[in-house]
């Protein structure tokens, strides 16, 4: 099994460390902090946690077999929310699908977005049938779901791979709460697995896993804290009248007019029709106060003034509000609408400690507020933003670091897949000023243990700044792309997913379609890590139209015998194995990098791999480095790994801007 740095510890590069940060509990007068952000919230009661009904709209049958979907094939081991679907998931024990082996007890805890609902799968089984009868859930200690209740909640179809491999047709258990009211909640989750016959199933996998211990039983512990909302859900909930609904916290505000919809509307915004029992289960708040293009607003009881211009909210000084009448407005509404950037602002957000400085058009942390008045900036003109916001904001290195580039999240709707994807794009620092500059660009896909923003966890952003300066890398455009557990390959069988073709054919597109970029195969490179490593090689000789540079970082490349059912078989496992495809593919003008630890167990497949490009003639560079298949070995060699890609595209012919 493939292994991952935990994203919850601090990751490492080859470079000195990031200074503590030293936010105090200075004075903000802008829209700064709501209450005190470090007290201890105190657990409410089951009733401030709601169970929606199991058909209730938006969260029917059908859409949540979509979210099961996503919460097992799309999206595995996620928690917390995902761009573009209108819930917080909360994690998934791997057990669930073969990956572990199941244990008597498993403990989560996370901070949850307040606004959003909470969806839980609680129970699967690939046989496809399940007995809801043997699962009860509790919050706060008080049941809200006896054995028995939850028969409704079953749902079948969910195609998704399951032990070695092989997809299935899977029962779901799963579960919606309505947005829960800020608090402290304790979700327990306890399925019995009495004994029955041995049939090919996960809940009969589970049971014997669990007698090895002596345990009947399985018990699953999500710890939560719901912080109060600084701002608006990226959630609209429309009625049977068509009146609209923002919610925020545990309630819902009726938004008054389309002019006030534009205004709060985000990228990020999905708009679902509510039935009126899912409504029933938030409380209505105060309706928000219509807004309008070219209004002066200020949040009750701050001191900064904006005009609302072009759908977002533009700081204005005392001396530019010149007479105009200004609204006060409640503080909630003016932070959620989108600010509009510009150099030399403050910006943060009401439940994190980072502040951030806007330079070059993205945002920078800076170390303390000490920076901030050595700048001569005024730590009272801070502005604050909705936390869900900040990536989907420009990001640059922080003020301590060499800047090269400006990171933010997004999503495009892959027909492929046909659910809309979220990615992590990297520009370079002078891509907005450049018009009529075009940069080539790195994909770059995760491994098994991650998902779109590892990459960062390793370091890659402070690593590129510290290249650039040193001359070693220009511009380019990194792209990180969603992927699931599933090899980036288009898998065999029915029901499989597409995900080289996600790749190489929809992700591709709307990249060249979105950025400017050198939109031919010379100036497109492909890499990856372990399982991204090995979906990197394959992608690049599948479609070798699209991308001539691949890189391999740490390759799991799996042997027959040990590859996952959706490999396939015969020719079908050679169309998906890199090794396989080295020796077949006739391509020549392609470039590659591999490396590997030495003390990684998948090296050996690594050094395979290179032998069988080395004997069709390709360019290959290879490096073995002290370490092992770990966050460690990646986020130290990526000063290596981004270098060799500079020069495969100066290889082609294509420069990198400076």
């Amino acid at each position: 099994m493939e292994t991952g740095l935990d994203r919850s510890s601090s990751s490492r590069t080859a470079r000195p460390g990031v200074p503590r940060r030293t936010f105090g509990a200075l004075a903000l007068g802008g829209m700064a902090a709501l209450g005190n952000l470090g007290s201890a919230m105190a657990a409410g009661p089951a009733g401030s946690l709601v169970l929606a009904p199991p058909n209730a709209t938006p969260f029917d049958a059908e859409q949540r077999r979509s979210l099961a979907r996503d919460a097992l094939v799309y999206f595995p081991r996620q928690s917390g929310p995902v761009l573009s679907r209108a819930v917080n998931f909360l994690p998934v024990p791997q057990w669930m699908q073969g990956t572990e082996p199941a244990v008597a007890r498993r403990d989560f805890s996370l901070d949850i977005v307040s606004g959003l609902p909470i969806y839980l799968v609680a129970a699967v089984d690939d046989a496809g049938r399940l007995d809801a009868s043997q699962v009860s859930v509790t919050v706060n200690g008080v049941t809200v779901a006896k054995p028995g209740s939850l028969d409704g909640n079953v749902i079948t179809g969910v195609s998704a791979p399951s032990v070695g491999g092989q997809v299935r047709d899977h029962a779901v258990l799963d579960m919606v709460f309505s947005p829960p009211a800020p608090g402290h909640y304790v979700v327990e989750v306890r399925t019995q697995f009495p004994a029955g016959t041995d049939d090919p199933s996960t809940s009969t996998r589970i049971r014997k896993a669990l007698a090895t211990s002596g345990a009947t039983s399985t018990t699953v512990t999500y710890d939560l804290n719901v912080t109060p909302p600084d701002a608006f859900a990226p959630l609209f909930l429309r009625d049977a009248e068509g009146t609209y609904w923002a919610v925020s916290g545990g309630a819902r505000r009726a938004i008054p007019d389309e002019a006030t919809l534009r205004i709060l509307s985000t990228p990020a915004h999905v708009t679902l029709p509510a039935s009126r029992d899912f409504l029933g289960l938030l409380p209505v708040g105060e309706r928000i106060p219509p807004l309008s293009e070219g209004a002066v607003i200020r949040g009750t009881g701050t001191a900064l003034n904006y005009r609302i211009t072009a759908g977002e909210r533009v700081w204005i000084s005392e001396s530019d509000v010149d007479g105009t009448t200004v609204r006060i407005v409640d503080v909630e509404t003016v932070q959620s609408i989108p600010l509009a950037l510009r150099d030399h602002l403050l910006v943060r957000t009401s439940s994190a400690p980072d502040v951030y400085h806007v330079d070059g058009m993205a945002l920078r942390k800076v170390p303390d507020w000490k920076w901030v008045t050595d700048h001569r900036l005024r730590p009272a003109d801070t502005h604050t933003v909705a936390e869900w916001l900040i990536p989907l904001l420009p990001q640059g290195a922080p003020e301590w670091r060499m800047p090269a580039s400006a990171w933010q999240d997004r999503m495009f709707f892959s027909r492929t897949l046909g659910r809309t994807m979220p990615y992590r794009v990297s520009l370079p620092r002078g891509y907005a000023a450049g018009s009529a500059v075009r940069y080539p660009v790195i994909y770059l896909l995760h491994g098994l243990s991650g998902r779109y923003d590892e990459w960062n966890g390793y370091g890659i952003d402070e690593v590129a700044s510290g290249l650039v300066h040193d001359g070693k890398l220009g511009g380019v455009i990194l792209v990180a792309p969603q992927g699931g557990l599933g090899y980036w390959m288009d898998q065999e069988g029915a029901g499989a997913t597409p995900w080289a073709t996600y790749v190489a054919r929809d992700l591709v597109q709307h990249i060249d379609d979105t950025y400017r970029t050198v939109a031919t195969p010379a100036g497109r490179a492909i890499g990856g890590l372990s399982m991204g490593g090995h979906g990197a090689v394959q992608i690049a000789l599948n479609f070798p139209d699209v991308f001539t540079i691949a890189g391999a970082h740490s390759p799991s490349i799996r042997t027959r015998e040990s590859s996952p059912a959706f490999f396939g078989s015969g020719g079908a496992f050679e169309r998906r194995d890199p090794i396989s495809l080295a020796k077949s593919v006739d391509v020549t003008k392609q470039q590659f990098w591999i490396d590997a630890g030495r003390d990684d167990s998948w090296r050996s497949g690594a050094e395979a791999l290179r032998d069988a490009l080395l004997e069709r003639g390709r360019s290959v560079e290879f490096h073995t480095f002290d370490g092992g298949h770990d966050g460690w070995y990646w986020g130290d060699h990526l000063w290596e790994y981004l270098p060799f890609y500079a020069g495969a595209f100066a290889r082609n012919g294509v420069t990198l801007p400076r």
